[in-house]
């Protein structure tokens, strides 16, 4: 779970984590991006990048969670994960489409059960609202990354915690991940040529 408020770094360091995660040839990205698309027009062109609008997301993530368990029924009949690729699903301003019913029980579907069949969730916000979040799907993403943010109530609602209100944008940026409690403060980098690193 990424937040951010505009100016902060959101945009630039998911470009960063697309381009490392082409990286690996048997990576296939979506991308639901409500400003259609802009932030990340650099990867249009890219065999394995879907980019959709917020008008496909709800059909988008229900074939996620469709592929999820013929992932899991092609498993039980002796098709090992390891053979194959790895799906990203990366949401920008998720917080609009929660309040969908139908879109948010699909996430939360995805992320309590698909990081074993190689499906993965990126779920990024400038403003995350506490209902929104609350529950199952804040329980099942335990990975948090927070840049700067207005208020300390939205650096809790990410990190359980203050701190992100106090950043000074750009990149700078505190993350707990799932294999470690302890909060790390670091600061993102700006690539100058995102092609010139594309496979």
């Amino acid at each position: 779970m990424l937040e951010g408020q505009t100016g902060s770094g959101k945009s630039i360091f998911l470009q960063n984590i697309i381009t490392c995660l082409l990286q690996n040839k048997s990576t296939e990205i979506t991308i639901i991006d409500p400003k259609g698309g802009g932030d990340f027009a650099v990867f249009r062109e890219r065999e394995k990048v879907e980019i959709l609008d917020t008008s496909e997301a709800e059909a988008a993530i229900e074939s996620f969670v469709e592929e999820m368990e013929s992932r899991y029924q092609s498993n039980a009949q002796g098709v090992s994960y390891e053979s194959m690729s790895y799906k990203i699903l990366i949401i920008d301003e998720v917080n609009d489409l929660i309040k969908n019913k139908a879109i948010s029980a699909n996430i939360a579907r995805l992320s309590r059960k698909a990081r074993q069949s190689r499906i993965h969730l990126i779920l990024a916000t400038q403003r995350p609202d506490a209902k929104a979040f609350e529950g199952e799907i804040r329980s099942t993403i335990p990975s948090r990354i927070a840049l700067s943010v207005q208020k300390s109530t939205e650096s809790k609602i990410i990190l359980d915690e203050t701190g992100a209100e106090k950043l000074t944008g750009r990149g700078d940026m505190l993350i707990k991940l799932v294999s470690s409690s302890e909060m790390k403060h670091i600061l993102g980098v700006k690539v100058g040529n995102i092609q010139a690193f594309l496979p």
